[in-house]
């Protein structure tokens, strides 16, 4: 049976982006301890070839399929909501940068620091989606360009409808709702809170259960009757 700290290992290490500025030219930036472009895609790559095992199993041991795919999509997901913005790198989450003792802004940098980090993030990326596609044989959606209006309670009250109503079904055995919610957050550049389940409960407290659903049906019903009008 595949041990989880390998997966776990990858995991965290794709979930941190360490930059430390120095003055040396040869080695402007040090990425997650990697001062080099190839010593850090050798890494990564190493990491990866330590996950191959994890794909073999996936796809010739069905009786733990189940467990390994859900375990697997649950970290992806994880992954998939650390890389934001456009572009084949996008911006990590967790972006630190440093010089000596202080913190340093992105927007402060100097255009070649940035090409630097972005080359470090890039090589996090590709391999995040080598990796994906190998495990789950799919890759993650592009950054997206859309965020949904309104508060953070009529965003649970969608996901909850969405899922509840049986609109959203899983495709991969044994996904969960939590799954689902941190997947549409992310599409939709929001949040989904540590507390999810919690958030539901006020949702459900209040008077009107579905008042953002009901908000978004009187909108489409406006629209709906303006654009009959318009065909008059």
């Amino acid at each position: 049976m595949m041990n989880t700290k390998i997966i776990k290992r990858y995991v965290t290490e794709l979930s941190k982006a360490r930059v430390k500025l120095s003055d040396d030219p040869l080695h402007p930036v040090t990425f997650n301890r990697a001062d080099s472009f190839p010593d850090y895609q050798l890494y990564l790559l190493g990491l990866e070839i330590e996950l191959l095992p994890l794909a073999v199993e996936i796809v010739l041991n069905r009786k733990h399929t189940v467990h390994w795919r859900k375990l697997v999509y649950n970290y992806s997901l994880l992954l998939e909501n650390l890389f934001r913005g456009k572009g084949a790198c996008g911006i990590h989450r967790h972006l630190s940068i440093t010089k000596g003792n202080e913190v340093v802004s992105l927007q402060d940098l100097s255009n070649d620091h940035r090409e630097y980090i972005n080359r470090f993030l890039t090589l996090q990326r590709e391999s995040f989606e080598r990796t994906k596609a190998s495990l789950l044989g799919t890759t993650s959606f592009c950054p997206s360009d859309f965020t949904l209006e309104g508060t953070e309670i009529d965003l649970n009250e969608l996901i909850n409808f969405l899922w509840h109503s049986g609109a959203v079904k899983g495709i991969t055995p044994g996904v969960t709702k939590k799954a689902f919610a941190i997947y549409f957050s992310a599409m939709m550049n929001r949040k989904c809170a540590n507390n999810f389940e919690d958030r539901i409960h006020q949702s459900l407290g209040r008077y009107n259960p579905l008042k953002y659903v009901d908000k978004l049906r009187e909108q489409y019903l406006d629209y709906a009757e303006e654009r009959e009008q318009r065909k008059k």
